[in-house]
């Protein structure tokens, strides 16, 4: 990559820094200091005039300044210059300044080509953040990160947000059953139907990658049709060995949701449950009942409309008052609670709750339905982080 012809000017209405950088000076080939008022002078030099622990320094004043920081408000030509000064000191950095630079240089739109090829195509400790974010990066870049470096690559790829269908075809190629999960498990990922039908033949009988697919939104009709007959299955054989009354009685309505599933259509198979569980929502608890955790409270999110994560730490945290708010607003009998705690509860069988049934019972009564759906509402317009 040649060198450019002039460095970054600070621009008149952006006030850098206070505290002074060391940058390259190709005319003297050493490290010039500069302030808030200074401008960068020159590119780096030629390869043989600094030494490698100077090239290091600089690298490292750079990524602890505030010049990739205000990057983005800085004219077209600042920025190529500064891009081009980081590419030439990129080799002198250790792999923590080179993360530190990823980190920042991530969300920047403004980065170039050359230079986020390089961050990504770095060690994966340091391309994990330029894969997953950099919106510089495009589908036919990714294919070629994903097909030229390891398997961490393709995994941070998976996980990247609304990756395109030649990307998801590329990964699936690759055989790897974490990266296919990540792919599936990625609700924004434009996964073609072929790749969805074959990785569903392939992993419907598995727990994880069922439950991964059977979140997303976009199926295609036989692969949510296999998916519900093996899932159905699954409910009469759960972990315990004795499926439960709402396992038996939610394994005909899967089978009938499968059988009703329309060919050629893709389709949310959760929300055809839910629709499904409207008048019944307590059916919802066979899947606690068989051991499908994930799957449950991915349906509790969806009738509830809170997101999947708030869910999750309620259960996680055994906030069991915003956790009968939330029973009380879907539905969900003094029983039904009852029966869901103990299921949730790693044993089942605490001392001190079952001595506070009675008053478990009792205030999980007391909750006003309306009064539940009223503090729902509000949880929907101000999530929990």
């Amino acid at each position: 990559m040649s060198h450019y012809k002039f460095a970054l000017r600070a621009a008149n209405d952006v006030h850098m820094a206070s505290a002074p950088v060391s940058v390259p000076s190709r005319e003297y080939g050493t490290a010039t200091t500069v302030t808030e008022t200074d401008c960068i002078k020159g590119g780096p030099p030629s390869p043989g005039k600094q030494s490698v622990a100077s090239k290091r320094r600089q690298f490292q004043d750079i990524v602890e300044s505030s010049l990739i920081d205000i990057g983005h408000v800085r004219t077209a030509p600042q920025q190529e210059e500064l891009c081009g000064i980081i590419f030439d000191l990129l080799p002198a950095g250790d792999i923590a300044l080179r993360r530190c630079l990823a980190e920042k240089i991530a969300p920047c739109g403004w980065a170039s080509r050359e230079l986020v090829w390089l961050l990504a195509s770095d060690d994966i400790e340091v391309a994990r953040p330029v894969l997953l974010q950099s919106p510089v990066l495009n589908d036919a870049q990714l294919v070629d990160l994903a097909n030229a470096n390891g398997h961490g690559h393709r995994l941070a790829i998976a996980g990247r947000e609304g990756i395109g269908a030649s990307v998801c075809k590329a990964l699936s190629e690759s055989g790897e059953a974490d990266v296919a999960y990540e792919m599936m498990s990625n609700i924004n990922a434009q996964i073609p139907s072929s790749v969805i039908h074959g990785f569903c033949i392939d992993g419907a009988a598995d727990e994880r990658a069922r439950t991964a697919m059977l979140m997303r939104r976009d199926l295609p009709a036989s692969a949510g049709r296999i998916l519900l007959i093996n899932l159905a299955e699954s409910l009469s054989n759960p972990k315990s060995g004795h499926p439960g009354p709402a396992a038996q009685r939610l394994r005909p309505m899967l089978l009938a949701l499968a059988a009703g599933l329309k060919e050629a259509v893709a389709v949310d198979v959760m929300r055809q449950l839910v629709i499904s569980v409207g008048d019944t929502p307590t059916l919802a608890l066979g899947l606690m009942e068989a051991g499908q955790e994930k799957l449950f409270l991915y349906l509790l999110s969806r009738i509830c409309s809170l997101p999947l994560k708030q869910v999750e730490l309620i259960v996680s945290t055994r906030n069991v008052e915003a956790l009968a708010v939330i029973c009380r607003s879907a539905g969900f009998g003094p029983d039904d609670f009852v029966s869901l705690m103990h299921l949730i509860d790693d044993d089942g069988s605490r001392p001190e709750e079952t001595a506070a049934l009675d008053d478990l019972i009792e205030r999980y009564t007391a909750i006003c339905p309306e009064r539940a759906r009223e503090a729902l509402q509000r949880w929907i317009r101000t999530p929990a982080d």
